[in-house]
């Protein structure tokens, strides 16, 4: 595991897109953000509140990064480090499973029952949502995903009575 792994200084230093989101989603700097998800990025940002989870070394893309053999078992390649809760890296398997694979929707109603897990979930999809927020022409069928994922999690695990983009 990667509980007794210190935080690595680097980390404060790179301000690579993906950084800069995992920043801003946990409400450690702000982004400029296209106006395309604007509007979703700030429902989401208002439902942000504190979470006390212990912090540590943590993979931020396990989903499309793991290969599984029968015979050998599951390896994870292509480490993002991060220095977050595990739940929130469990967190982002959801959101991407939603986002991008058409994951059923109980994946967010199990995991919104879990301590601190509808939080988790909002900060993931601000993470996710905030990578192309960040372009100038953020690809239309990406900013989609992340509109239907925050309709998904603001229904399903804040009960908010929010209709979709998509719908509307």
């Amino acid at each position: 595991g990667l509980a007794h792994v210190e935080r690595p200084t680097w980390m404060d230093e790179d301000n690579n897109p993906y950084r800069l989101a995992d920043r801003f989603a946990w409400a450690e700097s702000d982004l400029d953000i296209h106006p395309s998800l604007e509007s979703t990025i700030s429902e989401l940002t208002e439902r942000r509140r504190r979470v006390a989870a212990h912090l540590q070394l943590v993979h931020g893309d396990l989903l499309e990064h793991v290969l599984f053999d029968r015979d050998d078992g599951p390896a994870v390649i292509d480490f993002s480090p991060y220095w977050r809760p595990t739940a929130y890296a469990s967190a982002v398997v959801v959101v991407d499973a939603v986002s991008w694979n058409d994951a059923p929707v109980v994946a967010i109603d199990a995991f919104a029952q879990r301590p601190d897990g509808a939080q988790m979930l909002l900060r993931a999809l601000l993470f996710r949502a905030a990578i192309p927020a960040q372009q100038e022409h953020p690809n239309p069928a990406e900013v989609a995903g992340h509109k239907r994922c925050a309709s998904l999690i603001l229904n399903r695990a804040f009960g908010a009575k929010h209709i979709s983009p998509l719908d509307a």
